[in-house]
Formats: C-alpha cells, structure tokens, sequence
C-alpha cells in the first residue's frame, strides 16, 4: 500500500567551475539525505549528515571550466538544497535551460520565412487600410 503523499521526483544541479583558478573543496549542501543520487560524471566524494540533518557532498576539487551533475531520484521528500561553497567562496544559483541547437542554415531558412510571412501581412494589412478608406471616401 502506498503511502498517502507518494511522489516521484527527478532532478539534478549541475555544478561548474567559471573561475580561472582550482575550486578546492567543493560542498553541496541539502537539508536531508535525498533517496538517490549519483554523480556525472563519476567523481570521488565523500558524504555527511550533520547533527542537525543536514546533508552535505563533498568534492575534493574542480578544475577550472570542469562541471559534474548531480541526478537525483526521489520518492519520500523533495531534495532542498541549502548552499554551494567551495573554501574560497560561496556559488551562485543560475538557472539555465538545455536547448537544441539546430543547424545555420535551418536558422537561415526559418528567418527567410519570418520575413517572408511578415512582408505579405504588412502588404494585405496596407490593402484593407486602403479598401477602407476608398469606401470611406464614397459614402
């Protein structure tokens, strides 16, 4: 029998290194253990659970422009995650969206016929102005 309030969540965080130097320590920080996770690619870690509950990861380093992701796999609770450090700094959030990228000259053709579709409503929006203006003119 299923519980009540069951649920099952997905998601993932994907971390970055933007800086030009090695980020040393690198924490990720939740409020509780999430049921599953694993990281991408694969990276040595170690994990902890705080007196008060909280759930860090631990990643030794990252080179500069070098990034992992973090997929989770839930079912009881939704993963909050509280913060981001490495021991220089705190990160920043940046939500981002992956978009398919098509090729130059598909781009080159849907502007083609934005343009094209543009021209003729501008040409039978200036046709009925005048059609109602030449009525206009009669009456």
């Amino acid at each position: 029998m299923l519980p009540p309030n069951w649920f099952l969540l997905t998601q993932s965080v994907t971390l970055q290194n933007f800086g030009r130097e090695r980020a040393q320590w690198v924490e990720i920080v939740y409020k509780r253990r999430p049921d599953y996770f694993q990281l991408y690619p694969a990276l040595d870690y170690t994990e902890s659970i705080s007196p008060t509950g909280e759930h860090t990861l631990r990643v030794t380093s990252l080179a500069p422009k070098e990034f992992f992701t973090i997929q989770f796999l839930c079912y009881t609770q939704q993963p909050e995650l509280s913060y981001i450090r490495s021991e220089a700094l705190h990160a920043l959030l940046m939500p981002w969206l992956i978009v398919r990228k098509f090729p130059r000259w598909f781009y080159s053709i849907l502007q083609i016929a934005i343009l094209v579709g543009a021209s003729f409503t501008a040409n039978w929006a200036i046709k009925a102005v005048m059609f109602v203006l030449k009525g206009a003119a009669h009456v």
